[in-house]
């Protein structure tokens, strides 16, 4: 089956496909739906024959991830629409650091995963809601539009414990700071029309500090001399910094305006 994929074979990958030739490798754990990401065509028909999109190999890599870093486009598009998971384990870049590291030049496979990640977490609430008590903080603030995203681990709990089947692709990440990208200064940042997009759709958790760098995003975006989202953090209000620090950094963008 790899093979095929490999040669893009259509008629070789048809025979080995009617074997149901899907199962990962014993060496390495890749599957041929890991390979198909650079051939989209074989990418559909492995997905329409029930071929796991969630597989993981000895790395714990999914085909997302792999199509994220270095497959085409429509690799990407073809497994958010199939519903696959966007749970990356904590020792790999989430998947929105990745796309923004590979996709420098063109932010649109970072929005695909910015949409992805707020329709994961707009159904795992929807589907929460109603196993939360009534009187909880949580269930306050979801219904008040605020997603609370670093709280998802709750609400993945709350539908465990009562025996809801919770589907694959509603895991969330460990790591939800979505606004923090850098791992060093030189890593790019999240754009303000995506942050606007993040925080229009209830993404509020803008003060948490990153595990990689104990800095939080708006520190982040101020060392690496981001000031386009520097203003965006100030203009949100929820910096938890001194008055007259707040005060020195408005004043230090005014000057660099034109």
């Amino acid at each position: 089956m790899i093979v095929s994929i490999i040669q893009r074979d259509k008629n070789y990958f048809s025979r080995r496909l009617a074997l149901d030739d899907l199962g990962p490798s014993r060496v390495t754990g890749l599957a041929p739906i890991h390979f198909a990401i650079c051939w989209p065509w074989a990418l559909q028909q492995l997905i329409i024959a029930g071929a796991d999109i969630n597989c993981e190999d000895k790395s714990g890599r999914r085909p997302i991830h792999l199509a994220v870093a270095c497959g085409p486009i429509e690799a990407v598009e073809i497994l958010l629409q199939a519903d696959c998971s966007i749970y990356t384990h904590s020792y790999f870049n989430s998947l929105l650091q990745e796309a923004k590291t590979r996709q420098q030049t063109d932010d649109y496979v970072v929005t695909l995963i910015v949409d992805a990640l707020i329709d994961r977490h707009t159904r795992l609430i929807n589907l929460a809601m109603p196993w939360l008590p009534d009187g909880s903080d949580l269930k306050k603030h979801l219904r008040q539009g605020i997603i609370l995203e670093n709280r998802a681990p709750e609400l993945l709990e709350a539908l465990t414990t009562h025996g809801y089947p919770v589907p694959r692709s509603l895991e969330v990440d460990n790591n939800s700071v979505y606004y923090g990208l850098h791992d060093t200064i030189y890593e790019p940042s999240l754009t303000v029309t995506l942050a606007n997009k993040l925080w229009e759709d209830g993404f509020h958790c803008i003060d948490d500090f990153m595990p990689h760098n104990s800095l939080t995003p708006f520190l982040a975006s101020w060392y690496k001399g981001d000031f386009d989202m520097v203003s965006w953090f100030i203009e949100r209000g929820r910096l938890l910094l001194p008055k007259t620090l707040q005060a020195c950094i408005r004043a230090f963008i005014c000057l660099r305006l034109p």
